[in-house]
C-alpha cells in the first residue's frame, strides 16, 4: 500500500522528489466517491474499561512525506527509520506500547480458514477497487490472538490491543507506521 502512495505521488508530480502523504488529490478523489469515513460517522469515541481510546483524526492528523526511497527500501533501513520517526509527533509517538481502542473499517490481509488473522484497520473504505491509496497514517496493521475474526469489511469495527508507533519494515521497504496486537475485535459480527 505504501508503494501504491508514492505512485499516485510519482503521478501527480514526477519531478518532486518528496511531497507531504495524500496530496496528490487525494482528498477531492475521496470527496466524489461515497465512500464512509470513520471520522464522519458520528460514534468514533470508544470507551473500553482499560484502554484508551484512541481516533484516527489523532493518528491521521499529520503530513507525512514519504520519498520514493523510503517506499521501496533504497533509502536503506536507518535513514527510512530515522526520517520516519522524525514526521510522527510525539503526542502520536507517546502511544507506543499503550493499550488503546480504536475504530476503523476492515480490510483482510491474511485468511486462516475462513477468519482474518491479520488485517488493516483503515480510516475509510477507500481501498476497494475504485478506491484512492490512504496516506500512511490512515491505516493500521492489526494481528488478532487466536483463530481471527470474520471478515465484515463494510461497516465499523472497533479493535482494542497493544499499538506499536515507528517504522514498520517488510523486505527492507516501508510497510506502515502502526501495528496494533489485538487482544478485541468487537463488531457486528
Amino acid at each position: 500500500m505504501v508503494l501504491a502512495e508514492a505512485v499516485v505521488l510519482g503521478q501527480a508530480d514526477a519531478d518532486s522528489a518528496s511531497l507531504p502523504s495524500g496530496t496528490a488529490g487525494t482528498a477531492a478523489d475521496l470527496a466524489k466517491t461515497s465512500l464512509p469515513s470513520i471520522t464522519s460517522l458520528g460514534g468514533s469515541e470508544v470507551n473500553l474499561p482499560g484502554y484508551q481510546n484512541v481516533t484516527f483524526n489523532l493518528l491521521a492528523g499529520f503530513d507525512f512525506s514519504l520519498t520514493q526511497e523510503m517506499a521501496d527500501g533504497t533509502a536503506g533501513a536507518a535513514e527510512t527509520a530515522a526520517k520516519t520517526r522524525a514526521q510522527i509527533p510525539a503526542n502520536v509517538q507517546s502511544l507506543d506500547g499503550r493499550d488503546v481502542a480504536i475504530q476503523g473499517f476492515l480490510l483482510p490481509v491474511r485468511m486462516n480458514n475462513g477468519l482474518t488473522v491479520e488485517f488493516l484497520l483503515m480510516r475509510n473504505q477507500s481501498m476497494c477497487c475504485y478506491g484512492v491509496p490512504p496516506k500512511i497514517n490512515e491505516w493500521i496493521t492489526v494481528c488478532t490472538a487466536g483463530g481471527g475474526v470474520k471478515p465484515v469489511m463494510d461497516q465499523p469495527v472497533t479493535v482494542a490491543g497493544t499499538l506499536h508507533v515507528g517504522p514498520i519494515e517488510e523486505n527492507g521497504s516501508l510497510a506502515g507506521i502502526y501495528r496494533l496486537d489485538a487482544r478485541k475485535v468487537i463488531a457486528p459480527f
